[in-house]
């Protein structure tokens, strides 16, 4: 081997390593971009949620949906953990049990049944406890966050789209008059 053949192949080790870490940092950018959107819908998701208003409006798209379950299972579950008395909590918490975790409640969870089983075992055990539903809580929240408050978001989207180029064509309109 010759030492222009050496330099050669030296050239090609860095380059193929350069490659790699580039294709390296290119995963982590696009796993940082994914979790950087996911903390968005997050916060997104948190602000309908505080705001009376656009709670109210996604809380009618879910009933519109026919998938107001999961909805309502967090809404009991947030007035669950602002009550103060463990025994007013308990009794919220059987009203919780009978209304989605039962295999004949009325609203059922649409979650898989492993979770709900396991969940439920904890659930039913326990007397009050703040943090009960927490488990629970994530994965519908995690549900909801996937599916129906993206098609949500995707409404109010197209909707307020809608009403601009509405506005902006009846104001062309009543210029040209």
């Amino acid at each position: 081997m010759t030492v222009r053949e050496g330099v050669i192949g030296d050239a090609f080790i860095i380059v193929m390593k350069n490659l790699s870490e580039q294709t390296e940092l290119k995963n982590m950018l696009t796993m940082q971009q994914e979790k950087l959107m996911e903390i968005q819908k997050v916060a997104k998701f948190d602000k309908v949620m505080a705001d009376k208003e656009l709670r109210n409006k996604f809380k009618e798209f879910t009933i519109k949906e026919r998938s107001s379950e999961n909805f309502l299972f967090l809404e009991m579950v947030e007035q669950y953990k602002t009550i103060s008395k463990s025994k007013e909590r308990a009794v919220l918490q059987k009203e919780i049990i009978r209304r989605h975790l039962l295999p004949n409640s009325p609203q059922p969870l649409n979650v898989s049944q492993k979770i709900l089983e396991t969940e439920y075992k904890k659930i039913a055990s326990g007397y009050g406890q703040l943090d009960l539903f927490d488990k629970l809580e994530v994965v519908v929240k995690g549900m909801i966050l996937d599916d129906t408050f993206s098609r949500f978001m995707i409404e109010r989207e197209n909707e307020e789209s809608t009403d601009t180029s509405d506005s902006t064509s009846s104001m062309t309109n009543h210029t040209n008059c």
